[in-house]
């Protein structure tokens, strides 16, 4: 069994915990929608490559800067490297 498809056993079995969680004292749907959140960013982001700009629009968010917003406001990491460039290589000025 492949990689994706472990992902989606998985992603299956948290759709089902977060179902059948039972409501009681302590429960907190802010908490649990943040988690969901969550695991279709990751979804996403794995189904694009980590392209950002991919994944906001298979998200339905109109650019990947909302995608990073949001991802900031759940506490997940953001990479702001740019995809297939360098940083520790700087742009020389003088070949514009």
């Amino acid at each position: 069994m492949d990689e994706n498809n472990l992902s989606i056993i998985s992603e299956s079995l948290d759709a089902r915990m977060l179902r059948d969680k039972p409501l009681q004292p302590g429960f907190d749907l802010n908490q649990e929608i943040d988690q969901l959140q969550r695991t279709y960013i990751r979804r996403a982001l794995q189904q694009g490559q980590n392209h950002k700009q991919t994944a906001a629009e298979l998200l339905g968010f109109r650019s990947y800067q909302a995608l990073d917003s949001r991802m900031k406001s759940l506490g997940m990491k953001t990479n702001r490297r740019m995809p297939g460039r360098d940083p520790t290589i700087k742009k020389d000025s003088s070949a514009d």
